[in-house]
């Protein structure tokens, strides 16, 4: 089964652990080196 980009496939135990704790700590990354930076994730 493949990603529709539902709301509902964000979340449950289908999700990608670890793709969700790489696009946390890149972001955290970005905004300590750029503050007012904005960042957007699909």
């Amino acid at each position: 089964e493949g990603f529709s980009g539902d709301y509902h496939e964000y979340f449950g135990l289908q999700v990608d652990e670890d793709a969700l704790v790489y696009l946390m700590l890149a972001n955290h990354l970005v905004h300590t080196l750029y503050p007012d930076s904005i960042t957007v994730a699909e």
